[in-house]
């Protein structure tokens, strides 16, 4: 087995557990179509209820998810999504699997933009060793009310941690859950978070895609009382400064600007940003997200039809007063 099959070994088997009697849904799109069919021949081994939909057959993206998906979806144990990233396709297509996994049945494996790296790297983790990562970091964070995060390249954010929930990722899928894989990441909907970020990683939703790895053009964007400041956005590469602007600053769209979610990435078997957010908000150290608020996880109620992710690198973070990581290192 080499190490593409073993990504869609624990991606079925690990991550899903996939039962002989299950109904498996796999979306994909053209560009994925071929590493897709790793998770579909690993699925068949297993069971022989898969349906699978390529999105070019339904016209041109986005559009709105298409009913026979939908109804797939909604008889199904077990989905993915490995397609591409298209922007506007967020809140036309992919948060409606959100919902009909919030529904209670469904497990859920997100893999967007899915790739041959991604299959040979992150989906070749030691699951169980992030499982009991992921646990030791959550005892520390669920009590902690503050958090310091700060790099050498001049982030420096404080976060209050509220009332909301902190959320495990560690590879394991439940029903009524869905995750990202590779996986490996806790976090929350902070309460609020002020300061200076520096966004030298990757950025999510289309943006990875676009504009791949950040660190020769980092994203600076002060953040205040929970919000992102509107005239703060910089970057050496103006069309993506603008871009990312407008996308936070969104007309007409609540909380598009506020910091939705604050997450500390505990996949430890990877060794490199690769410019593709699925693998690299895993990576360890950590990433903020602007817009939605992960409601049906984190109980926070400020929701949003938009959420982007930013990976910022080396962090030294502090919790309660105490130093869990130093230069993107955990230190425990």
């Amino acid at each position: 087995m080499d190490k593409i099959q073993f990504g869609a070994w624990q991606a079925i088997n690990t991550c899903l557990a996939v039962q002989p009697f299950e109904r498996v849904v796999i979306v994909a799109d053209g560009e994925t179509d071929t590493i897709t069919q790793s998770l579909c021949a690993m699925a068949r081994a297993i069971t022989p209820h898969i349906t699978y939909f390529l999105m070019e057959d339904f016209g041109k993206r986005p559009f709105p998810m298409p009913t026979a998906i939908r109804q797939a979806l909604l008889n199904a144990d077990v989905s993915m999504y490995t397609g591409t990233y298209v922007e506007g396709e967020l809140p036309l297509f992919r948060q409606h699997i959100y919902d009909i996994v919030a529904q209670g049945h469904l497990r859920h494996a997100g893999m967007p933009w899915l790739t041959a790296t991604i299959m040979e790297q992150g989906m070749n983790a030691d699951y169980e060793q992030i499982k009991v990562l992921c646990e030791k970091v959550i005892a520390i964070v669920t009590p902690a009310r503050h958090v310091h995060v700060t790099t050498a390249l001049g982030t420096d954010l404080d976060v209050r941690i509220g009332k909301w929930k902190w959320d495990i990722c560690d590879g394991h899928i439940t029903p009524g859950r869905w995750s990202n894989l590779p996986d490996g990441e806790v976090y929350t909907s902070p309460e609020s978070v002020s300061g200076v970020a520096i966004i030298d990683g990757v950025l999510g939703d289309y943006f990875d895609k676009k504009y791949g790895d950040l660190s020769s053009n980092p994203v600076r964007v002060e953040i205040r009382d929970g919000h992102a400041v509107p005239g703060t956005v910089t970057c050496s590469n103006a069309a993506l400064e603008n871009e990312f602007d407008r996308y936070i600053f969104r007309p007409n769209t609540p909380n598009c600007n506020r910091v939705g979610e604050f997450a500390i990435g505990t996949n430890i078997f990877l060794t490199e940003i690769i410019g593709n957010l699925l693998q690299d908000e895993k990576f360890p150290g950590v990433h903020i997200a602007f817009g939605d608020c992960y409601q049906s996880t984190t109980g926070c109620p400020l929701v949003c039809d938009y959420h982007i992710d930013g990976v910022i690198r080396k962090p030294t973070v502090v919790v309660d007063g105490r130093t869990i990581m130093v230069d993107g290192t955990f230190q425990f």
